[in-house]
C-alpha cells in the first residue's frame, strides 16, 4: 500500500513541478539570448524577477526566479533566452543549462518529496516529526 501511495504521489509531484520542462527544452534548443532590463523584484515571491526585452521593435515582458537578487536591481541589465518563433516564452540565462538544473530538481522533489510523506510520515506541526513502525 505504501509503494501505491509513493508511486502516486511521485507521478503527481513529477506533473505538478515539471510542467516547465518542455519550454525550458525548446528554449534549450532553439532559443536566441537578448539582453533585457529588470522592471521589478519580488524576493518573498520565490525569488521572482520581472524583466523586458524588445525584439523587431515589440517590447515582451516575462519572469523568471533567481538564486541571487543581492547582485540585481531594478534598471540591471540581464540576458535573457526566448523562442524567436514566440517571444513570450523566455527564461533568465542561458538555457541550455537551465533545462539540466530544472530536470534535476524535478526528478529529485518527485523523488524525496513522496518518499518522506510515505515512509517518514507527515510532520507534527508543534513537535518533532513522528515516525512510522
Amino acid at each position: 500500500m505504501k509503494t501505491l501511495l509513493f508511486l502516486i504521489l511521485s507521478i503527481l509531484t513529477l506533473f505538478l513541478t515539471g510542467r516547465a520542462l518542455p519550454n525550458y527544452w525548446q528554449l534549450g534548443q532553439n532559443g536566441k539570448q537578448v539582453a533585457a532590463t529588470i522592471v521589478a523584484i519580488q524576493p518573498y515571491n520565490h525569488q521572482r524577477v520581472s524583466y523586458r526585452f524588445e525584439i523587431n521593435g515589440t517590447e515582451y515582458d516575462g519572469s523568471d526566479t533567481s538564486f541571487d537578487l543581492t547582485k540585481i536591481d531594478v534598471g540591471h541589465k540581464v540576458q535573457v533566452t526566448y523562442l524567436p518563433e514566440d517571444p513570450s516564452i523566455s527564461a533568465i540565462g542561458n538555457m541550455r543549462f537551465g533545462f539540466l538544473w530544472e530536470v534535476v530538481f524535478v526528478l529529485i522533489a518527485s523523488i524525496v518529496l513522496p518518499w518522506i510523506v510515505v515512509f517518514k510520515g507527515f510532520p507534527d506541526r508543534w513537535g518533532p516529526m513522528k515516525l512510522q513502525k
